[in-house]
């Protein structure tokens, strides 16, 4: 048997999320389905993470297992074809036994792309609509910066406990915006993100560039006890899986 680390792109918006769920329409139940009626018997995948209804994926990763004498790049090619159209593979891979999408992993990267703008209907579901005038990309900007670093984000998921007790360093926030057109895109990168982490760190910097909180505040919500989840919470329209790391692994 081959242990096979997959590299799958979807589009979030007709999916319950990623993770398998009786009597809804998932990523991994689609992919196990798919694996299934390929290889002739019930087939399951181990993916790197969770990502939550209407949430897309440039490059989520999953492992599984196929027979040896299975063709990489055929078999995914075959694979493709059967998949519904809102997913595709990218990439098979053989990798060493023992090594598992979600425990071997080092790191993600994801990014949230919105518009404070005029809406564009052909961007529904593929990024945030505010729909606002006022926005002080500054203040926003502010905001954002103080979730750089370690910290204990357990305001800033909805998670009711932890096994690393919240703790989780972002190692970068970038903000790219194009203030003409009124769109910006921002980058994370971290060890690791829980349940809802970037929607509440997203809502909360929304809500100092609209001038309802001080961006200073943020650290105090961050280290706030006891526990107390923010209540400012974005859409999933706009949030992207991008990668998963590992080291020596592209």
């Amino acid at each position: 048997m081959k242990n096979v680390l997959a590299t799958i792109s979807y589009n979030g918006r007709g999916f319950n999320g990623f993770q398998r769920q009786p009597d809804k329409r998932t990523v991994q139940g689609e992919i196990e389905r798919t694996l299934s009626y390929m290889l002739g018997k019930r087939t399951y995948i181990h993916g790197a993470g969770r990502t939550d209804k209407g949430v897309h994926a440039l490059g989520q990763r999953a492992t599984f297992t196929l027979p040896i004498d299975k063709n990489l790049e055929t078999f995914r090619r075959s694979f493709n074809r059967v998949l519904p159209p809102d997913i595709v593979v990218l990439s098979l891979e053989e990798v060493e036994e023992g090594f598992d999408a979600r425990h071997s992993s080092c790191g993600k990267i994801y990014k949230y792309v919105f518009s404070w703008g005029d809406k564009d209907p052909l961007q529904e579901g593929l990024r945030t609509e505010l729909g606002v005038r006022e926005f002080d990309l500054d203040a926003f900007k502010e905001a954002l910066s103080y979730f750089e670093g370690t910290h204990d984000f357990s305001n800033y998921t909805s998670k009711p406990e932890d096994n690393m007790d919240f703790i989780r360093t972002i190692e970068k926030i970038d903000v790219e915006a194009d203030e003409e057109k009124r769109v910006a895109t921002v980058t994370f990168k971290g060890n690791g993100f829980m349940t809802y982490m970037i929607r509440f760190m997203m809502g909360t910097a929304f809500h100092a560039a609209r001038g309802k909180i001080d961006p200073k505040s943020v650290p105090e919500l961050i280290d706030k006890k006891p526990r107390t989840i923010v209540p400012y919470k974005a859409k999933a329209d706009g949030l992207y899986l991008v990668k998963v790391l590992y080291e020596g692994i592209e």
